[in-house]
């Protein structure tokens, strides 16, 4: 063996030119590899994020105004490229992580500051094992208590920690995140909301938009013309079967009395609008009966124009004459309704007088019924809400939340999006009650309005235009003898279509007797047996429910009816669906979002940390590689290295008492020379020629048991008026940070420490 105390001859001369060598450097590797893996780790997450609640180039994903081809096209990219950069984080995590961590083992293992960092030459080849991978050596390193140990199993602790967060974050992401495909609205589907701009202009290639209905405005239902939508209620309450309710009624499903989450609008239950957000009128009432005293009956009928009637009929159950009188207070030719959209709540009434003429104390008594409507929109079913209608909206809602726009009527003039409340009636005018000759030169023009749905209920069932006036009149001034024998005037064939014009006739078949069609007195027997039943709280109930349920269908549809409406079919706002297109967008649960954010962030900012910290401090070697850990172990006695065998974990005991910190030192032989020349700044990689630190010649002060210390030289020495400044293990100088000058301690320095 070489005596070490011998110190190795000088370096050659300085070529002109050249600079001397200094014995650190910082290495750029952790930064080149950070550079290429951060965004690899970050910016597929925070896409991903992103995605979950919006596009990355749109304000929501029910996109209002249409997705346009950039937009798709970079949908489409993301949806490629995030799981391929996903799976290419997936494979570096581990193997880059642990190379941050190993580099910044090298700076953890130099002396920085003193005098508490220790740091022992077993903990200093456990470091080179990497056990923040090795899983073995890391349950080892656990139970170990010897000087030092608290610090450095904190570092291979956070080490770990990195790993870990780095090695679970794809199957995590893969288990937590899901990958669905939806439908998105495109330009095409949304021009009719701007046709002079969206129409000429998108670029996309996609299905377009269909109409599926009219729905009427609120300005244009003010102008409905009772005259003319009432006799087309009469006409429907014939005809109005029980199970054919389901069609109209929302939610599809037969009718049942005094249901009340049944509603009607003006398209069939259940339509459906695809990836449009589409909202309609809807209407829905229910009327409840209970009984009063006489005495309760108003002796004047109340409101500004309210509808009285009375009628007579022979009761063939009590063989006795009734009279029944009928008041429904408010106003029978106004619109109850404002223009606005949001929500109103309307509430009729109406009584019955029911009064025996023989005897007032048989079947006498006042009904009173009460009906509660309201009228608002609804979003029809769509992709955004599941294909599933939504409620009754207490306010209409922002403008970001649909696609309803209601069309010009004219070239001459733009649509407009809709808001709370709109005027525009379109050619959906007032129409007078009378045509301009049946009026006289004297007589102003008279608008009847539809009223609500109760006092509409009333006046079909019992109003001028109802079946039972018009057999009042017919029957009017005949006896019961003379409407029994005197039928030969009536035409062939005028009975039948009369009496199957009776209200329910087709929703109770059974009730209409067959004598109806034998003459006068069937048909007068019939209206006395319809009105017989309004005597009884469930019977009036039911009535009025199915009357309320055809004249609100009446109301929002009588527009489409070129035989009841004045105006063209298609008055109304157009409601359209379309298929859009489809993209793929990921859905996660909130706390899998918190906790793999967490994860992320976890690894990304202590990835960023290590590396910061690794650029603030020269090392004197990249790693703790093999070539590294031969130079430590070749400075040290060999008498502490047991030799090439099977050896137990015993024989590492003395490495456990030998400093393994580096730290710089002065040459041997150098201490009368200046400061200055001990000195030795630390310049980047790249910056200066720079070479690493070869420990070729140390010396061990010490065996077994005591602390070691030992100098280095660099490949290539300065002249001679340069003093060597060294490295060696248990060395008693501090390595300077980044950009300072390193120096050595003086002798006195060193016997101090």
């Amino acid at each position: 063996m070489s005596n070490t105390n011998q110190r190795p001859p000088p370096p050659p001369p300085l070529r002109p030119g050249q600079q001397p060598f200094v014995g650190l450097q910082c290495y750029r590797r952790a930064f080149v590899l950070l550079l290429l893996y951060i965004p690899l780790v970050v910016v597929p997450w925070v896409v991903t994020m992103i995605l979950v609640y919006r596009p990355t180039t749109l304000s929501s994903w029910p996109y209002v105004d249409g997705v346009w081809k950039r937009d798709y096209q970079q949908m489409r990219a993301w949806a490629t490229a995030i799981p391929i950069m996903n799976a290419f984080a997936a494979v570096l995590a581990v193997p880059v992580t642990s190379a941050i961590v190993a580099q910044a083992a090298v700076v953890f293992a130099q002396r920085r500051r003193t005098p508490w960092q220790n740091l022992s030459v077993r903990h200093l080849f456990a470091l080179a094992d990497r056990p923040w991978v090795d899983w073995d050596l890391l349950h080892q390193m656990m139970f170990e208590h010897e000087k030092g140990s608290t610090s450095v199993k904190r570092f291979v602790f956070g080490g770990v920690v990195l790993v870990v967060c780095g090695a679970i974050q794809y199957p995590l992401s893969q288990i937590v995140v899901s990958w669905d495909q939806i439908s998105l609205p495109t330009c095409h589907d949304t021009s009719h909301m701007d046709p002079w701009f969206l129409g000429p202009r998108c670029d996309m290639e996609s299905t377009h938009y269909s109409r599926v209905g009219y729905d009427l405005e609120p300005a244009q239902m003010v102008n409905l013309p009772a005259p003319r939508v009432l006799p087309h209620i009469v006409e429907e309450l014939s005809r109005v079967q029980s199970k054919a309710l389901s069609h109209d009624i929302w939610p599809a499903q037969g009718y049942l009395p005094g249901h009340e989450d049944g509603f009607v609008a003006a398209l069939p239950a259940d339509t459906t609008t695809g990836v449009l957000r589409e909202h309609v009128m809807r209407l829905n009432s229910s009327v409840s009966c209970t009984n009063l005293s006489m005495s309760e009956w108003p002796s004047s009928c109340p409101g500004a124009n309210p509808f009285q009637a009375s009628f007579e009929y022979y009761d063939v159950d009590i063989s006795k004459h009734v009279s029944m009188n009928i008041c429904a207070p408010g106003d029978s030719a106004k619109h109850p309704w404002t223009l606005s959209r949001n929500r109103q709540n309307l509430s009729e009434e109406v009584f019955f007088r029911l009064a025996h003429k023989e005897d007032s104390m048989l079947r006498s008594g006042v009904m009173h019924c009460t009906a509660q409507t309201s009228r608002g929109y609804f979003e029809l079913g769509n992709i955004h809400n599941g294909q599933q209608y939504g409620p009754l909206l207490e306010e209409w809602p922002n403008s970001d939340e649909f696609h309803d726009f209601m069309a010009s009527e004219t070239a001459d003039s733009r649509g407009y999006r809709l808001s709370e409340e709109d005027n525009y009636s379109g050619s959906a005018q007032p129409v007078p009650d009378k045509s301009e000759r049946e009026r006289s030169a004297s007589e102003a023009n008279v608008y009847t309005q539809l009223p609500g749905p109760l006092m509409t209920s009333v006046l079909a069932l019992f109003g001028q235009h109802s079946w039972a006036n018009n057999v009042v009149n017919l029957t009017a001034g005949r006896s019961e003898e003379d409407l029994y024998e005197n039928t030969g005037p009536l035409p062939e064939g005028f009975m039948k279509p009369l009496c199957n014009a009776a209200p329910f006739a087709s929703a109770y078949p059974a009730t209409t007797g067959g004598y109806c069609l034998t003459g006068l007195y069937g048909l007068r027997r019939e209206l006395d047996h319809s009105l017989s039943t309004w005597d009884l709280e469930l019977s009036a109930q039911r009535h009025l429910s199915i009357a309320m349920y055809v004249a609100n269908l009446a109301t929002l549809t009588s527009h489409l009816d070129g035989n009841v409406s004045p105006w063209s079919t298609g008055t109304g706002r157009e409601i359209y669906a379309a298929e859009g297109l489809k993209v793929w967008k990921p859905r996660m649960a909130l706390p899998a979002q918190i906790i793999l954010t967490i994860i992320v962030s976890v690894h990304v900012l202590g990835l960023l940390l290590l590396g910061w910290w690794i650029q603030r401090w020269p090392a004197w070697t990249r790693t703790l590689d093999s070539m590294a850990i031969a130079r430590v172990a070749a400075s040290l006695d060999p008498s502490l290295l047991p030799p090439i065998k099977t050896v137990e974990l015993s024989a590492r005991e003395p490495l456990a008492d030998i400093d393994g910190l580096v730290g710089i030192q002065r040459e041997a032989g150098d201490a009368h020379e200046s400061l200055q020349t001990q000195l030795a700044r630390v310049t980047p990689a790249g910056d200066a020629p720079q070479t690493d630190v070869e420990m070729e010649t140390l010396s061990i002060a010490s065996t077994a048991g005591k602390q070691a210390t030992s100098f280095a030289v660099p490949i290539a020495a300065s002249s001679a008026s340069i003093s060597g400044v060294t490295f060696g293990l248990g060395a008693p100088g501090c390595i300077a940070k980044r950009g300072k000058k390193q120096v050595a301690p003086s002798a006195r320095d060193a016997a101090d420490v």
